[in-house]
């Protein structure tokens, strides 16, 4: 199940590690838990299944930080690109509905 406050605090502290100028390896790891906490960590389940219940403005921030990342320092993988165009997406449709 998501955990809303968990999520907002995941957003938070990415936020403070890209703004604070935190080592390339820090703002990945903020980056990565916030990614894995809107995926609830199952990989089988669609990744937007997990982030369902966030409000538009959360949604907004979560994609607005996640996006600044990839853009910035890419995928790992194919598996990992698959799943954050798939919750991109998703969030956009939730604030922009």
């Amino acid at each position: 199940m998501l955990n809303l406050e968990e999520i907002q605090t995941e957003l938070e502290e990415l936020k403070k590690a890209r703004k604070e100028g935190l080592p390339i390896a820090g703002w990945r790891r903020k980056a990565l838990k916030l990614f894995k906490a809107l995926c609830n960590g199952n990989k089988e389940k669609s990744p937007y299944e997990a982030a369902k219940s966030l409000s538009k403005r959360l949604a907004f921030d979560c994609r607005a930080e996640l996006e600044k990342y990839f853009i910035n320092f890419g995928f790992n993988d194919e598996g990992e690109k698959d799943k954050w165009q798939e919750m991109s997406n998703h969030l956009r449709m939730i604030y922009s509905s």
